[in-house]
């Protein structure tokens, strides 16, 4: 499959799709593809994220918003967990060529796909293509591929040691310090006044259950939801769901701790089940991931404590 990958990608015109408000992870493997191929375009649906325009910034690629895709002769789509993150381009897609490494992924119009739920980040899969067609990893790929590998793991907190080993290879092979990906990040971590005013609101409005020895907490917040869920599982929360509400559309960020995973916790499931029986979006990994849609944001961040707390009832062991 990764050869016939690597065939496609050596020919015709390319647009490497971004699902909404697309992370480093996605934009760095788009990179990573449009500086080792020719002829490849980054196309952004719904834009970037704040740190993908991070990332963009600091590598100066070109990132089209928009774009129209009957030009292309092959539309590439990474690290997107289901066509409908893709917005008003998934009826527009046809045959699409397919990487990823998100839960349940199987709902592409295609016949040609990388998926490895197994994964950490996208950008090991991406790494395992550049690798297997012995493509030169250059300091840009390098840092594009390791800036997403890092984010999407939480700074390696949802990592493996397979994880840990590709990216010390691609550092290697790159010539790329930590201290070049962290400082991407640096300035914006330590200066975001509304991102610490966010975290602050998100303690402040906290709730919480416990069942098992668990604590599952929600809040609510303006935006930095993912944020404030990293925030509140460092008070100690096991699991925790934070919401935002604009007009009638709500999204909900969740991250579950290691050890909840361990012991048989899956967030990425929970959350497909939910955004599927409420006609959402939604999926992920088992200590990540996320829901959009339209609907009440305080409901379904309660629905998504009860479904949590069941789940852990359902852990073996409990």
């Amino acid at each position: 499959m990764i050869e016939d990958i690597l065939d496609e990608l050596e020919s015709g015109t390319k647009c490497v799709l971004l699902h909404v408000n697309a992370d480093p992870d996605a934009l760095g493997c788009a990179m990573a593809l449009s500086l080792v191929f020719p002829n490849v375009s980054i196309g952004a649906v719904g834009g970037l994220s704040k740190n993908g325009k991070l990332l963009q910034r600091r590598l100066g690629l070109e990132v089209i918003e928009e774009p129209e895709i009957s030009i292309y002769d092959k539309i590439v789509v990474v690290d997107c967990a289901s066509s409908e993150r893709l917005g008003r381009y998934q009826e527009k897609l046809t045959n699409p060529i397919v990487i990823d490494h998100h839960q349940n992924n199987y709902d592409w119009n295609t016949k040609l796909s990388f998926v490895d739920e197994k994964k950490s980040s996208c950008g090991e899969l991406v790494y395992q293509i550049l690798k297997q067609g012995k493509k030169r990893i250059t300091h840009s790929v390098g840092l594009a591929l390791l800036t997403g590998i890092l984010t999407d793991t939480g700074k390696f907190t949802h990592a493996d040691a397979g994880t840990l080993k590709t990216f010390a290879q691609i550092m290697e092979e790159s010539g790329v310090d930590m201290d070049e990906v962290l400082s991407i990040f640096a300035e914006e971590h330590e200066t975001d006044y509304s991102r610490r005013i966010s975290r602050l609101k998100g303690a402040q409005r906290l709730r919480y259950q416990s069942t098992g020895g668990f604590i599952v907490a929600l809040s609510q917040v303006g935006s930095f939801e993912s944020s404030v869920c990293g925030a509140i599982l460092s008070l100690g929360a096991d699991c925790a769901f934070v919401g935002s509400q604009r007009d009638d559309v709500f999204r909900i960020s969740g991250r579950a701790t290691q050890t909840l995973v361990k012991n048989g916790f899956t967030l990425g499931n929970l959350m497909t089940d939910i955004a599927n029986e409420n006609g959402c979006e939604g999926g992920g990994h088992d200590g990540a991931a996320g829901i959009n849609g339209v609907g009440d944001v305080e409901a379904m961040l309660n629905i998504c404590m009860k479904r949590a707390l069941d789940a852990v009832k359902d852990m073996p062991g409990y």
